[in-house]
């Protein structure tokens, strides 16, 4: 498969090691909210990251960069004006296309695919209940705040909860997002969404099913 070049048009520092990039990019298919890019650096290191957003043939991305991280540290390195080659954008990580109560729960960049699912579920109208689990260690970690309270506000079927495992602060829940899971956030959603370390999602998984939730109503992807 063929790469296609990245322009990119936009960096800034969401928080103190995480960055949001925006590419230009003529993709034949826009991304569906769940997909993933493959980049080809200029040092020919391959990194996949997560679509977080997609419109007027920009994508944007949500990036970490780990201390460490040879990737991650070249990507969110970048300055306006590069270009680098991605693979079209793929993935599994699938948003359903019902109009169905929702709980998506997510840590880290984990949040990008799951913003990108909640965006386009609420644009295209969907009107059953909508609600994010959202959790970082400490209050600078948090990031996309105003984005998110503007969506409760436009949209009142959706609601957020952030979460800091290391901080306690007004507005929002001190511990973990795996805390709220049991019978009654079974009862409440028809289908979970779950995106971050690989043992979150582990967590989330097992109390969600001995919370009497089917497999088949949680789809996931860990990071």
């Amino acid at each position: 498969m063929p790469t296609i070049p990245h322009t990119l048009i936009a960096i800034r520092a969401l928080t103190h090691d995480v960055f949001e990039l925006v590419f230009r990019a003529d993709i034949a298919h826009p991304p569906i909210p769940w997909q993933f890019s493959m980049f080809s650096l200029p040092s020919g290191l391959r990194r996949a990251y997560s679509v977080a957003w997609h419109e007027h043939g920009e994508l944007t991305y949500i990036i970490k960069r780990l201390e460490g991280g040879p990737g991650s540290t070249e990507i969110c390195g970048l300055t306006p004006g590069a270009e680098v080659a991605a693979l079209p954008p793929v993935g599994k990580f699938q948003l359903s296309e019902g109009d169905v109560s929702r709980c998506f729960i997510g840590t880290g960049t984990g949040f990008a695919p799951l913003w990108f699912q909640i965006r386009s579920a609420l644009e295209r109208e969907d009107s059953s209940p909508m609600h994010f689990v959202f959790g970082v260690r400490e209050a600078r970690d948090r990031f996309y705040q105003s984005e998110i309270w503007e969506l409760s506000e436009q949209y009142p079927h959706f609601s957020f909860t952030q979460y800091l495992s290391r901080e306690d602060i007004e507005w929002c829940e001190r511990w973990y997002v795996t805390d709220p899971i049991g019978a009654d956030l079974a009862r409440a959603y028809k289908e979970f969404y779950i995106c971050g370390s690989p043992a979150m999602v582990s967590d989330a998984r097992t109390q969600l099913e001995m919370s009497g939730v089917h497999k088949e109503r949680i789809r996931f992807e860990q990071y």
